[in-house]
């Protein structure tokens, strides 16, 4: 049996690669993104296993790409000493890395570890082909 015939992952998350596995849930799909793409921040909760991470990792991400953003998935590691901040900007630097984009620094901050706000309003972020990006963050 081939990746392709294999439809349900088991208890396993579907990612972005398994979109075309992932069907069924168009409209839940259309319904989350325009809320992404209309709020700073959104909220999606619900008990463990019902597909949070599915929907967002299969379905929204490769929309988001498309319109212009950065999917970057982050689990924060609670347990380490790095805080929040760091472990979050240094995903995102990661997968500009892995996407062949880049960060442009607009305005320069020294001496300390931005904050997520100064990260943001200090850098413009472009794609591969020069395009400007928005990186969208998912923490898990």
């Amino acid at each position: 049996m081939d990746n392709n015939s294999v439809r349900w992952l088991g208890l396993s998350s579907y990612e972005e690669k398994d979109a075309e596995l992932f069907y069924g849930r168009e409209n839940e799909i259309h319904e989350l993104s325009e809320d992404i793409y209309s709020h700073t921040q959104t909220v999606v909760y619900g008990p463990s296993g019902v597909g949070k991470t599915s929907i967002l990792r299969a379905g929204i991400f490769s929309l988001a790409r498309k319109n212009g953003f950065l999917p970057v998935y982050i689990r924060l590691d609670e347990a380490g000493d790095v805080h929040y901040t760091k472990q979050i900007i240094d995903a995102i630097e990661a997968e500009l890395a892995r996407n062949g984009a880049e960060r442009e620094v607009v305005v320069e901050v020294v001496d300390h570890v931005p904050s997520l706000w100064e990260y943001f309003h200090a850098n413009s972020f472009w794609d591969a082909n020069n395009y400007p990006i928005v990186p969208m963050i998912l923490i898990d």
